[in-house]
């Protein structure tokens, strides 16, 4: 560190100070004081010093001026610095403006340039501009010749369309007058059209109406006459027919019931055109009872040999007849459905066997409009769906699952009725108070075997699992179908059911084939409807005294 002394005389000490204005060294009043100026007194001489007291406030105001003083040359320093950081500024802003200025003057040149260029295009462009301009003065001088030669003929065409014009309107005012002409022959024939449509119509439906009596039931006795194209024969007709009477019930509202049931099924027989396999009904009539003295109306309807339950009365039945019997079913459902109606009580009592050994689907009375609404259970339980039992409904699904709990009663030879019952009887105990807590809440106060089955059966408790037939012959893939026919109705279609039942025939007639059947066999077999029929005799003297 620098010292400076400092010869300001102190009171009663003087004073030796730093840069920093700190006291640096202490020294006597009786020290002397240099006098700035003057050398300092060598050794030998008397010294010129002088003795002075300083007052206290004249020492502070020293030391504040020798620290200004000392701060001055740093003050000055960062002004200078200033200067040269302000200077430097200066000169590079001036370099910038300088190149800029360089930079403009170039674009100015290239500014000029491209002046130059552009009047020297556009002097280019006005002389072709001029060319073109003198050009399409020529043109249009042609042009302006050439349509007043064009004027000319047009008003000359002008005249001529007019004429055609008018001739043109003269044909159309006729063909608006023909074209009325036609409109009206036209209405005339949808007219005759829809007559002869209504009369043959009306034709049909009284042809299908018409039922086809037994052979040998007729017998002439003579002729009464003869026109230009038809003879006319006296003949007498014996034939043995059913009918169907309505039972006295114990009420009153009961038999009222029977009676309305009947005369449906004689209204839908009579509106479904004939079938094989649908019973044929003929009319109404009638009925004397001579013992009772008493007369009944009776719907008449052609007379069959048995109906499947007496057969299965008898036992199981063999493949070969059970399989073209579920064919001719299905046939018979088919023909209800397509014109418009469901059966709702298919089972074993209500599918007949002709004389011809076809199955005829019977019983009518519960069978309605497949568009019509059921609001209210009909069938038979077990054969109609729990579903519909339960929540009091009916429909198409009744018919499928009917079809197919038939048929597993004639491919098992078991009773459906005994196969659930059985399964219900096994149940535990929580879980038949379960069924019995779901027949109190649809109120149903006779709990019979069947009612229970039935709701156990919609609770998935009890239901048909598989089918084993007795002829093991039968393919797996006609078991599935009638499963799913007994346990999912609305997801087998009846055609489906129909091609697995002609698939497994066929199946079965070329393992009899194959194994030496008799050839009798093997020519029903090539038959579709014949496949293995009934044999008429057979049946007939079976159930003759019936």
């Amino acid at each position: 560190m620098r010292i400076k002394k400092c010869f300001i005389p102190c009171i009663g000490r003087p004073l030796v100070l730093d840069n920093d204005g700190h006291q640096s060294k202490q020294i006597q009043l009786d020290e002397l004081v240099q006098i700035p100026g003057k050398p300092p007194p060598s050794a030998g001489a008397s010294s010129s010093t002088i003795h002075i007291k300083v007052e206290a406030g004249v020492r502070d105001v020293a030391v504040e001026e020798a620290t200004q003083l000392r701060q001055r040359p740093s003050a000055l320093e960062e002004l200078h610095k200033k200067e040269t950081v302000h200077t430097t500024t200066k000169l590079m802003q001036k370099a910038t403006a300088e190149a800029e200025a360089r930079r403009a003057v170039q674009e100015a040149a290239q500014l000029r340039q491209q002046m130059s260029d552009a009047d020297t295009a556009h002097k280019k462009e006005l002389e072709q501009m001029a060319a073109a301009e003198a050009e399409a003065k020529e043109d249009a001088q042609a042009a302006r010749t050439a349509a007043k030669t064009q004027t000319g003929l047009l008003k000359e065409k002008e005249v001529d369309l007019a004429a055609a014009q008018a001739v043109i309107w003269q044909k159309d005012d006729r063909i608006s007058q023909l074209e009325q002409k036609e409109e009206r022959w036209q209405k005339l024939l949808r007219g005759r059209d829809a007559e002869i449509e209504e009369l043959q119509r009306t034709q049909l439906e009284q042809q299908q109406n018409m039922c086809r009596l037994p052979e040998g039931s007729c017998k002439e006795t003579g002729d009464l006459g003869s026109g230009s194209w038809a003879l006319v024969k006296s003949v007498t007709v014996s034939f043995r027919v059913a009918a169907k009477v309505a039972r006295t019930l114990e009420t009153d509202e009961a038999s009222a019931q029977a009676k309305e049931d009947l005369q449906k099924e004689g209204q839908v027989l009579c509106a479904l055109p004939p079938h094989p396999n649908v019973v044929q009904v003929i009319g109404w009539a009638r009925l004397d009872n001579r013992l009772f003295g008493t007369s009944e109306e009776g719907l008449i309807m052609e007379k069959a040999c048995c109906s499947l339950s007496d057969m299965l009365k008898d036992g199981p039945i063999e493949t070969c007849k059970v399989l073209p019997i579920v064919l001719g079913m299905c046939k018979g459902l088919a023909h209800v459905w397509g014109h418009g109606y469901i059966h709702r009580d298919i089972k074993p009592p209500n599918i007949l066997m002709g004389p011809d050994g076809c199955a005829q689907l019977a019983d009518f009375g519960l069978a309605m409009r497949n568009s019509e609404q059921c609001t209210k259970f009909g069938g038979t339980l077990l054969y109609s769906t729990p579903r519909s039992f339960v929540r009091d409904t009916g429909g198409a699904q009744d018919d499928t699952r009917g079809l197919c709990m038939t048929t597993y009663e004639l491919l098992t030879g078991r009773s459906i009725k005994d196969e659930l019952t059985d399964q219900f009887n096994a149940l535990s105990e929580d879980q038949k108070q379960r069924v019995a807590d779901l027949c109190q809440k649809i109120d149903e106060d006779e709990l019979d075997g069947c009612v229970q089955a039935v709701a156990a059966e919609y609770l998935k408790l009890i239901g048909i699992t598989q089918v084993v037939p007795l002829d093991e012959r039968v393919p797996a893939e006609l078991l599935e179908d009638i499963l799913m026919g007994i346990r999912k109705p609305r997801s087998l279609p009846l055609s489906r059911l129909q091609a697995s039942i002609e698939a497994a025939m066929s199946k079965i007639s070329l393992q009899d084939r194959s194994s030496g059947e008799q050839a009798s066999d093997e020519e029903d077999s090539d038959d579709e409807e014949g496949y293995c029929t009934l044999e008429e005799a057979n049946v007939c003297d079976r159930f003759s005294e019936n």
